[in-house]
């Protein structure tokens, strides 16, 4: 019977990784396939680029009420301003 398991981690200095199956017996033979996650476009320095960057950011769409709430409070600070 064939078993898989999924597990993440990390690239170890050496370039070395470990990874730990408890659900697997001593001495059985496994098959291991490495995939190295994508985390955007980066150049030779290791820098991510500005556009891969942007779109990693949160949506933050904003509703009529954020914005008027917003607007609110800025005019509370401006009336304030007059005292």
């Amino acid at each position: 019977m064939s078993r898989t398991i999924s597990t993440t981690t990390h690239v170890l200095p050496g370039r070395r990784i470990i990874i730990d199956v408890p659900e697997f017996e001593e001495g059985s033979n496994v098959t291991v396939r490495v995939v190295q996650e994508e985390t955007g476009t980066h150049d030779e320095s290791g820098k991510i680029g500005i556009l891969d960057f942007l779109a990693s950011l949160p949506n933050r769409a904003r509703t009529p009420e954020y914005w008027a709430e917003r607007e609110r409070e800025l005019q509370e600070d401006r009336d304030s301003w007059d005292r």
